[in-house]
Order: structure tokens, then sequence, then C-alpha cells
């Protein structure tokens, strides 16, 4: 498998020198082509990666948005005041906060606190 990858990477390299002959062009090391093949290697996996991002982003945006309009929806039906995307969102955030403050027990004040000598 080794010496395949380094076979690809070869040819590849002789490839480029054959073509910087033609074009006229300075003459590359192995080492430097082999610098720029991993720049080149690393953008992709990097253009990638933000890309998969802001394709997440976009869907998790969509779902909230999906929510909000499903909850305009319930509110209609019962008579309740219609709230914007940013005040709803600031509500299930404050929905949020609450939640986890509940999981944890609220604020632990270590001043307050028995602690054994050993903590």
């Amino acid at each position: 498998e080794h010496h395949a990858k380094l076979g690809k990477q070869q040819a590849g390299y002789e490839a480029e020198v054959f073509r910087r002959k033609e074009a006229e062009e300075d003459e590359i090391s192995f080492d430097d082509w082999m610098k720029k093949e991993k720049d080149k290697a690393e953008d992709g996996k990097k253009k990638q990666k933000e890309a998969e991002e802001k394709k997440r982003d976009a869907e998790q945006e969509r779902v909230l948005k999906e929510t909000h309009e499903q909850e305009l929806s319930r509110r209609r039906e019962t008579g309740e005041e219609e709230i914007s995307f940013e005040a709803w969102m600031d509500l299930q955030k404050a929905k949020e906060n609450e939640r986890r403050r509940s999981l944890i027990g609220g604020v632990v004040r270590t001043d307050m606190a028995d602690l054994d000598a050993d903590e």
C-alpha cells in the first residue's frame, strides 16, 4: 500500500516536472512539490469541512423556522398572541437555560458548602 502511494506521488511529481519543462517554468524539487500537494489536500479538506458546517447550519435554521411556524399555528388556534422568530428564539434559549439549571440543581456555592478536608 505504501509503495503504491509512493509510486503515485512519484508519477505525479514527474508529470509536474514535465509540465514545468514544457511551459518553460522553474524546476521544482520533490520536497517542494510534496509540500504543495499536502497544502492542496489540506485546503480541500478545510473547504469540505466548511461546506459541511454551512449545510448543517442551514438545516438547523430550517428546522428552527419550521418549529417556529408550528408554534405560530398553535398560538393562532388557541388565540394566543403571535411572537416573532427572534422573540421565540429568546424564549427557547431561556427554556433551555432553565432546563440545564434544573439538571444540575441550580447554582452551588462552594464557600457555603460543607466540604471535607480532602476536597
